[in-house]
């Protein structure tokens, strides 16, 4: 099964055309959902001071117990992770439907 890598937040557009009278919905753009999950990992991997962003009374990395590649590789891993998660849910309720 390929993971789905969609926008997260796309920007919708519509078309109206006279003639027929209807709306063309669609969406394009926006931030893709392996991104926006990197983000929220990023997020939650900062903010925790048990993590590897060890809290302390000092500033910088270079007093953390990692490097900037190592919090953006973990972040990476989180997010394609999800990707996959996600992708097996959406198999499971497909076979429901």
């Amino acid at each position: 099964m390929s993971v789905k890598n969609e926008a997260a937040f796309p920007e919708v557009f519509t078309d109206y055309y006279e003639a027929t009278g209807r709306y063309d919905i669609y969406s394009a753009g926006g931030m893709t959902l392996r991104q926006w999950y990197k983000g929220q990992a990023i997020k939650g991997l900062l903010g925790n001071p048990g993590g590897p962003i060890q809290a302390n009374d000092k500033s910088g990395w270079g007093y953390c117990a990692c490097t900037r590649r190592e919090v953006v590789d973990e972040a990476s891993l989180i997010a394609d992770i999800l990707l996959a998660e996600d992708a097996k849910f959406a198999a499971r309720e497909a076979k429901h439907e």
